[in-house]
């Protein structure tokens, strides 16, 4: 049985668990933002099996969190190839999921950061989330806009 994201995109079976209603949702927005159809299929299996991964252990929307999302690719690097846009991918599905109130924020970090700490993470997550640059290009494009500021 196939499971229909739009008229470009199938899945083998319907996603399962906890975020289940929210994978063609994602897929759709994910499409919508320009995302070719081989980046789409990516997000949207990832996000799908996050989803059956968190029915598995018992979760709850209100406790998913952005750790969450790195344990469950900790425990998929250990099965499946992983891909350079599967961490953009989760972050983009929990922040599509904030936006629609099923998680939560993620919680300020108590140290306080600077002005400049704060552009240097932002453009860091730019990088890497819209971008999809590799970790070392980051921190090197990181160190070079820090001292720019």
């Amino acid at each position: 049985m196939r499971y229909v994201i739009n008229e470009r995109l199938f899945m083998r079976q319907p996603p399962e668990g906890l975020l289940a209603a929210h994978v063609r949702p994602f897929g759709i927005w994910a499409f919508e933002q320009g995302y070719s159809k081989h980046r789409v299929h990516r997000r949207v299996v990832l996000a799908a099996g996050f989803s059956q991964w968190l029915g598995r252990r018992g979760f709850r929307a209100g406790e998913v969190s952005g750790e969450h999302a790195a344990q469950y690719l900790r425990h998929r690097s250990g099965q499946k190839q992983i891909d350079r846009g599967d961490n953009p991918s989760w972050k983009q599905f929990l922040e599509f999921l904030r936006r629609g109130g099923m998680v939560g924020a993620e919680k300020a970090d108590s140290g306080g950061i600077t002005p400049v700490g704060q552009c240097v993470r932002e453009f860091e997550t730019y990088l890497q989330d819209q971008r999809a640059l590799a970790p070392t290009t980051v921190s090197q494009y990181a160190r070079c806009i820090r001292v720019f500021l």
